[in-house]
């Protein structure tokens, strides 16, 4: 009786989870654009310094993110994609601390990973598999804040075995 409870409430956590993911939107994440703002040199610190050049390149590019960042994906192999962050702001270049691919299973098919972001709003929302296991694809949702990411909602897509 102790195990259907427990999976009992496992199944009401993930269906909450679910439609609180469903419903965040760019619009409830504004920022106000600071494309005039822009730091004199480009901050690198810990495992950033290993992506110096990569990170300078970025900061030359427009701003295209949460009104002050600039965002941009480069591979990492086998379909694996990572993503590099440079505030203009602050001058601070940093890459997500995730990694995702494409998902595949036979039920499910191919998704490709997808990183979306609006230059008003501080939402990045990515599809992809993190865990490097292809049948396991989801959605999650980050919001920027200073220097980092923060996780504040995830669903799956699908999880095979």
């Amino acid at each position: 009786m102790k195990n259907n409870v427990l999976i009992v409430g496992l199944m009401v956590t993930v269906i909450q989870t679910s439609v609180k993911a469903e419903s965040i939107n760019f619009e409830d994440y504004p920022v106000q654009n600071t494309q005039d703002v822009f730091a004199k040199n480009i901050i690198l610190k810990g495992k950033n310094q290993k992506y110096r050049t990569l990170l300078t390149e970025l900061s030359k590019q427009e701003i295209n993110f949460a009104g002050h960042y600039v965002l941009d994906s480069f591979g990492c192999g086998g379909g694996c994609q990572a993503l590099a962050t440079y505030n203009a702001k602050t001058g601070y270049g940093f890459l997500h601390p995730q990694n995702f691919s494409d998902c595949y299973s036979q039920t499910h098919g191919f998704i490709s990973r997808d990183y979306e972001f609006q230059n008003n709003s501080r939402l990045l929302i990515v599809t992809g598999s993190r865990s490097s296991k292809p049948y396991q694809c989801e959605k999650v949702y980050y919001l920027v804040h200073e220097n980092s990411f923060k996780e504040v909602a995830q669903h799956w897509i699908y999880k095979s075995n």
